[in-house]
């Protein structure tokens, strides 16, 4: 790259230097592969000098996989930074059924990665490390941080497809020394190669998993995300979080707003829970939009729980249901439909209430200082017909029936008790006959909670 500058009397561009930016090498011979890349940047806003290479050495006769080497080293006014890794492919048996594909080690001081968990084991086994021209450095200069020790392995078995997973040990330390943290990660593949893994048509069941323990603030924290995908049959994932600290402690299998859940054949059949336990819960969340949307005509009001937005104590959450839409005979002018929708659910939280009361009262609410809140809630609609076609085309819909009924009971109690339960039903035939009636009921006393 070549940098101009005004000349002496500003009405001409001078020549004032000239910089490189990237060099890249590739070399392929009968004996060795390699290829490189090589990034210089100066007075960068972010990473000020900066040197930073990636190379991969294969030697064909005596390597089943490449060396790959990356190091950073930096500069910016206020402190100097660094950055190295490598991954070496291996093939060392384990076992009868399991063995060492790569071993993987990384120091670094004053720099922050940027990769995601994901990114950082696929490192592990040398995916994403490849050198490129437009390939992302992997980390930001930061001078909070200080040395930090990484050390992986690759597993497979003896049929890949079986099993092949990363696991990674992180320590790291504080800029004046001090023990900060350590980190152990792993993500492991079933059903799939490590090159099939990005293919979003395969089948596959996969997990991520990390656990850290930050010394500076004493927190365990632990995540585990699991999911399973079969095209076209069954899919499903669930997130579990453990967390413990000097204030708080939790468990969680998921949260309402982002619920474990199982899916069969594309939607026939359906299934969503979440479980929370410990000092920090949410709240039992709205009702679906279904059971909402059924009583949009009406002068139905839900019970709000959400103005006791975290707590300690357990919350619990489990939907299920099916859709079914048939069309028969098949390939004929002529063809009577049948869509039916069901689904049932409920919500369950204890909660520890020794910090609040009842609005416009004093009395202390619940048993033992624990109030519990919930609702159970059902729904079906249907609806079949005939439909005409015309050369595979879908001329006119000629609608028979329908029935939509949906019912909830929401309720708050122990002292005060308050229950709250409602039904609503819509009927229709031939479009001659459209009638819809709804009915609630009310027991108790509504307790709006807030704090102390």
């Amino acid at each position: 790259r070549v940098i101009t500058k005004l000349g002496a009397t500003n009405d001409r561009l001078a020549y004032d230097k000239f910089e490189i930016d990237n060099i890249g090498l590739n070399i392929n011979t009968g004996a060795f592969a390699l290829q490189g890349v090589i990034a210089i940047k100066n007075d960068d806003p972010v990473f000020g000098d900066l040197f930073y290479g990636s190379i991969s050495l294969k030697l064909n006769n005596f390597m089943d996989g490449p060396i790959l080497v990356s190091a950073g080293f930096g500069k910016l006014p206020a402190y100097k930074y660094w950055f190295t890794d490598a991954s070496l492919a291996t093939d060392i048996e384990l076992g009868t059924s399991v063995k060492l594909t790569s071993i993987y080690g990384g120091v670094q001081r004053r720099v922050q990665s940027t990769l995601t968990d994901s990114e950082q084991l696929a490192r592990v086994a040398g995916i994403g490390m490849n050198p490129s021209q437009n390939g992302v450095i992997p980390f930001v200069p930061d001078q909070n941080q200080g040395l930090v020790f990484r050390a992986g392995v690759g597993l497979e078995n003896e049929a890949e497809e079986m099993l092949n997973a990363e696991v990674m040990l992180t320590v790291a330390f504080n800029p004046s020394g001090g023990f900060q943290s350590i980190n152990l990660s792993g993500q492991a593949y079933s059903m799939v190669t490590r090159a099939e893994r990005a293919d979003p048509n395969a089948k596959k069941i996969y997990g991520i998993v990390n656990i850290n323990y930050d010394n500076a603030q004493k927190v365990f924290h632990a995540t585990l995300n699991g999911t399973i995908y079969y095209p076209n049959t069954l899919s499903g994932n669930l997130d579990i979080t453990l967390h413990a600290d000097q204030n708080d402690w939790y468990f969680w299998l998921n949260r309402p707003t982002n619920r474990a859940n199982v899916n069969l054949m594309s939607g026939l059949f359906y299934a969503n829970a979440y479980f929370m336990v410990g000092t920090q819960i949410d709240p039992i969340p709205s009702p679906p939009n279904y059971i909402t949307n059924a009583f949009a005509a009406s002068a139905f009001t839900p019970v709000d729980f959400s103005a006791t937005a975290t707590g300690g104590g357990f919350a619990l959450g489990v939907e299920t249901g099916a859709t079914i839409n048939k069309e028969f005979p098949q390939n004929t002018p002529w063809r009577a439909y049948v869509n039916v929708q069901v689904a049932l659910g409920f919500d369950l939280m204890m909660m520890n209430a020794s910090n609040y009361h009842c609005s416009g009262s004093s009395e202390p609410v619940g048993m033992n200082g624990y109030y519990c809140q919930g609702q159970v809630y059902s729904y079906l609609n249907g609806s079949l017909g005939l439909r005409k076609y015309k050369n595979g085309v879908r001329q006119a819909t000629h609608p028979v029936g329908g029935l939509q009924v949906a019912a909830i009971l929401q309720g708050k109690f122990p002292k005060p008790t308050y229950m709250y339960g409602a039904l609503v039903v819509h009927v229709n035939v031939l479009g001659i006959y459209n009638d819809s009636f709804m009915v609630d009921v009310e027991y108790g006393t509504n307790c709006t909670l807030v704090t102390n």
